[in-house]
């Protein structure tokens, strides 16, 4: 599967993504190398993949240029990029000169005395510049968290009471976090302040913060995701089409939704890796699927994996599949954030509590067990390395069965 860069837009007045610490003693007295390097790399504008097409805007705010194209291929889309960059010149800044912004981003420093916002929107810039990314939900955190009081405080400074203060700040908020979903905030400002001050060499205590985080946990501010046994009830299948016929009027987007929907369960992949498929994935004749691996840790991260696909998966798959395709083509053009939304609207409008879209994917798990599958079989259908959330399931399974067997 081929990555398509996307465009990010930084705050920052003076900083880059591309500059880190780690060049900051090379390049410090230099000054001019970074602009020859800019002008080679030619990574601006950046080329996004929109609708099928590739997207590219040229803007040149000094010279008062601002282009767009869309291409079929990719490579049209870069001989256009150069040949704007070659005819108007590389990207200036909006803001202040470029040569002097690039400076003053080589001699950026953060100590212990900085303010968490400091460490926070040092580490959004910075995570653009790695191969793996981090969680959406962790980015997502730390952006919400830049509205509280909490990230003008010294990173040294903070302890129990100004985050306890934060919890209850972001408790009186109109979305009512849970305080799982504080956990997160705390899980993630705490991998920033560790992250940061190992890139810039900081070397504070943080026995502090590890305390104040064991004490708001038993204080009931924050706690562990629960273990959701929501599975799907009898009728329940029927009231979540009824729920996707009020929200989507459009009848073949009905039937696109329900045939996603319906695989979820049967691939028991996670959302991503089935939006990611392409046809070229799908080996009808071997009954296997080629899942890249979002998700896991480790080395098999991102890494190209065959699975096995049921016969019902296959049949699916061939409902969908138009008579003209092409091989790299994708199967479904709709985001993981689309997918969900569509989910919880037809949820909430059948009136279905408590159940998520990923329940979707225990769902499928469970009743591969069901049908008697073992949990190393089960996970040669999903994909899982790590068996321990199969086992997890079976075990609840297994529970209910026997209460049921005793009653």
């Amino acid at each position: 599967m081929s990555f398509v860069p996307h465009v990010v837009r930084f705050k920052s007045k003076f900083s880059y993504p591309f500059f880190g610490p780690a060049i900051t003693t090379k390049y410090r007295m230099e000054p001019e190398m970074l602009l020859d390097q800019l002008k080679q790399d030619k990574n601006r504008p950046r080329i996004q993949y929109k609708n099928n097409k590739y997207y590219c805007r040229y803007r040149n705010h000094k010279k008062g240029v601002d282009r767009d194209r869309n291409f079929q291929t990719r490579e049209e889309a870069e001989k256009w990029r150069k040949m704007m960059i070659d005819k108007f010149g590389i990207i200036q800044s909006k803001g202040p000169n470029l040569m002097g912004g690039l400076i003053r981003a080589t001699e950026r420093k953060i100590s212990a005395l900085s303010p968490l916002k400091e460490y926070i929107n040092y580490w959004l810039e910075y995570i653009d510049t790695i191969p793996r990314k981090p969680a959406r939900s962790t980015i997502s955190s730390l952006k919400h968290s830049l509205g509280y009081d909490l990230v003008n405080t010294p990173v040294e400074d903070i302890n129990y009471k100004h985050l306890a203060q934060y919890m209850k700040q972001r408790s009186l908020s109109a979305n009512k976090p849970s305080p799982s979903t504080l956990n997160i905030d705390l899980s993630s400002i705490n991998r920033v302040i560790k992250e940061v001050n190992t890139i810039f060499e900081v070397t504070p205590d943080n026995d502090h913060l590890d305390k104040a985080s064991r004490l708001l946990r038993k204080h009931g501010f924050i706690s562990a995701s629960g273990v959701k046994e929501r599975r799907l009830e009898s009728g329940d299948w029927k009231k979540l089409l009824k729920g996707l016929n009020m929200t989507k009027k459009d009848k073949s987007l009905r039937r696109k939704y329900t045939l996603m929907f319906r695989l979820y369960i049967s691939t028991a992949l996670r959302c991503s890796e089935l939006l990611s498929l392409t046809w070229k994935s799908i080996n009808f004749d071997a009954s296997t699927l080629s899942v890249v691996i979002l998700k896991q840790k480790g080395k098999h991260r991102g890494k190209l994996q065959t699975i096995s696909m049921l016969d019902k998966t296959k049949r699916l798959f061939l409902m969908l599949r138009p008579d003209n395709y092409r091989l790299e083509d994708r199967i479904f053009h709709v985001t993981p954030s689309s997918m969900s939304s569509a989910f919880t609207k037809a949820a909430f409008s059948a009136r279905l509590e408590g159940l998520t879209l990923h329940d979707l994917r225990t769902e499928g798990i469970s009743r591969m067990l069901e049908c008697g599958f073992s949990v190393p079989i089960v996970a040669t259908f999903t994909g899982h390395k790590d068996l321990k959330t199969i086992t997890n399931v079976y075990a609840r399974l297994e529970s209910q069965n026997i209460l049921r067997k005793l009653q």
